[in-house]
């Protein structure tokens, strides 16, 4: 559920970016950025995620919509709201972000 929510959001958050910078083709500094804005916001969304699962009872398997309208609440409420957003020009990196890196940021983060 998790990555389901992170990776709809992150693609959320690139999508945003690249309607803000004028669809200018997509580069790798602005699949970088997306990735390092989500990284900030993702503690809130997996706490919410953890709460749900920890509150769900015994017989909440029944409904198999149960799950599937949870990640659609989640990803309504945590998607991207331009009106709450400041962009700012930021330099940006052209060169993929090593993966070692996105787990120091999410060190960082959390």
């Amino acid at each position: 559920m998790g990555f389901l929510v992170d990776l709809t959001l992150t693609m959320d958050t690139l999508f945003y970016l690249v309607l803000a910078n004028g669809q200018k083709p997509m580069k790798i500094g602005l699949i970088n950025r997306a990735l390092r804005i989500y990284k900030t916001r993702k503690a809130p969304v997996h706490a919410t995620i953890r709460a749900w699962a920890d509150s769900w009872n015994v017989f909440g398997h029944l409904d198999p919509n149960v799950v599937i309208t949870k990640i659609k609440d989640i990803i309504n409420e945590y998607s991207v709201k331009p009106e709450q957003w400041e962009m700012r020009d930021e330099v940006s990196d052209e060169s993929w972000i090593a993966v070692d890196v996105l787990r120091e940021m999410e060190i960082l983060c959390t």
